[in-house]
């Protein structure tokens, strides 16, 4: 699984295009999680980043959008 803080879903749902780019299919090559952060405005000890994880049936395709993107 690669998991990746990101500054928002427009950031999420670029990298899954990336991805797409690729030829990958959804579903069938790989899966994908959007994490928003949960912050209320108020308690600072909740507040986390946004993450990004894939997960890819493939570990040669997985190990590639690691090198990739880190």
């Amino acid at each position: 699984m690669i998991k990746i803080l990101v500054a928002n879903a427009q950031q999420a749902l670029d990298l899954k295009q990336q991805v797409l780019d690729h030829g990958l299919t959804q579903g069938q090559d790989f899966s994908w999680r959007y994490n928003p952060d949960h912050y209320d405005g108020y308690n600072d000890s909740s507040h986390t980043h946004p993450t990004v994880e894939f997960e890819f049936q493939e570990p040669s395709m997985e190990t590639f959008f690691q090198l990739r993107w880190k």
